[in-house]
């Protein structure tokens, strides 16, 4: 484990052996230990859309879903406290800056309203406030197919909270401003700059309905496009495409919105937790909305919860289709540019289509809550890949893949949370 995630436990640590002197001082450690393995020797499962490590048919990795995490509350008095969160997860980052995923003074100016400032999480959907505590929810993890899309964990910034009582329930809203840092494949990063953030939730003690609403813009894009442009300019007399490419791609910064509907019912006898997403970029035709969203019903009993769940992702993908749109017949073609244009393609395709993500997953599982602190978790995830260039899945063969192709994987965690 890397040694700034170390220097930030221990002093957590540390610091909760004040708390019996002072009980100003919240302390608390929460972590999942997981273990998963696949059937797929085509695609290869990755945790979410940034990581490069993947797993196949016959691996055992305790990586993509294992974290540790701990978190101090400091209560100042009675309107200002502090909070902090150390959080290490195996994602190849192991910088102080990275470890540390919240860190936020909040001020409460009365009942209604209360003002954090700090890094605070990147609440874009339903779950995103809780998507590394793994002891929160009764999942193996959360829905690949939503939660997967969305690397970033906190935003640094201000958010301003108002709460109100109604005849039946609560009303949480929230609006936020920030930026933070967009991980992208290839262990490369951009910018996300103004990040506006509208929440609204009306919640009663067994049930709960959300709306969130973002607009971010994503800066520092010109090397990744450059890249790309000079390539197509290379073939810019010969493909009648190229020049209105080459205009999209000429740009630093494209605008962004996330848009999400979801809420939980907890009956008698079952829970129902479902959410509905939409990730979608403005003004540019090329990269496609994705839809995305999932469903599952629990069924608690006594220290046991079985569930079962839909989840799906959708999105029309952009296909380059150069050498139909030639303006010269492709046999015409010197053999370096017919080579380039094979390439070009194929990069164009995977480039432009980075987030769309076509595919279904059927979730079967249980948890057994083996203690207050603790949970042991199994689940089995049988997806409905479609192909081409899926990027929530490595390949390892540059042959024709099928269609679709169901993907079985099979998780074990032992959750917990002090």
């Amino acid at each position: 484990m890397k040694s700034h995630f170390l220097l930030v436990f221990f002093t957590l640590v540390f610091a909760s052996t004040v708390k019996a002197e002072n009980n100003k001082l919240k302390f608390g450690i929460f972590g999942n230990l997981s273990v998963m393995t696949s059937d797929s020797d085509l695609y290869g499962y990755k945790s979410e859309v940034d990581v490069n490590k993947s797993l196949f048919k016959g691996d055992f990795d305790i990586e993509p879903h294992s974290k540790i995490g701990a978190q101090l509350e400091y209560h100042v008095n009675d309107k200002l406290d502090f909070f902090v969160q150390g959080l290490y997860r195996n994602d190849e980052k192991d910088n102080f800056d990275d470890v540390l995923n919240l860190a936020f003074l909040r001020y409460k100016f009365n009942d209604n309203f209360t003002l954090r400032a700090g890094r605070t999480s990147f609440d874009l959907f339903l779950l995103t406030e809780v998507r590394d505590v793994d002891f929160a929810f009764s999942w193996a993890k959360l829905p690949q197919e939503t939660y997967g899309l969305l690397p970033p964990r906190n935003v640094d910034g201000v958010d301003l909270i108002y709460r109100h009582p109604l005849n039946f329930g609560e009303l949480r809203a929230k609006l936020s401003y920030g930026e933070t840092t967009y991980p992208i494949r290839r262990r490369r990063s951009i910018d996300m700059d103004d990040f506006l953030s509208l929440s609204l939730e009306i919640a009663d003690f067994n049930w709960l309905a959300s709306v969130r609403y973002s607009n971010i813009n994503l800066v520092g894009l010109s090397p990744f496009f450059n890249e790309l442009s000079s390539a197509v300019s290379l073939i810019e007399n010969v493909w009648q495409g190229a020049r209105p490419l080459m205009a999209d791609l000429d740009t630093d910064k494209i605008d962004g919105t996330y848009l999400s509907a979801g809420g939980k019912y907890e009956g008698e006898h079952l829970t129902f937790i479902g959410e509905l997403a939409r990730i979608s970029t403005i003004g540019v035709d090329r990269i496609n909305p994705v839809n995305s969203g999932y469903f599952s019903v629990i069924y608690p009993n006594g220290n046991m919860e079985y569930f079962a769940g839909l989840a799906y992702t959708d999105s029309k993908r952009y296909v380059a289709n150069i050498l139909q749109d030639l303006l010269i017949p492709p046999q015409a073609l010197p053999p370096q540019v017919a080579g380039l244009v094979d390439i070009l393609e194929s990069e164009l395709n995977d480039q432009i289509n980075s987030f769309s993500s076509n595919q279904k997953t059927l979730s079967l599982g249980l948890r057994w809550n083996y203690s207050e602190h603790i949970a042991f978790k199994f689940q089995i995830d049988t997806t409905e890949v479609e192909a081409p260039g899926e990027p929530l899945w490595a390949t390892q063969t540059t042959a024709s893949l099928p269609k679709t192709k169901a993907v079985n994987l099979f998780f074990f965690n032992m959750s917990f949370a002090y």
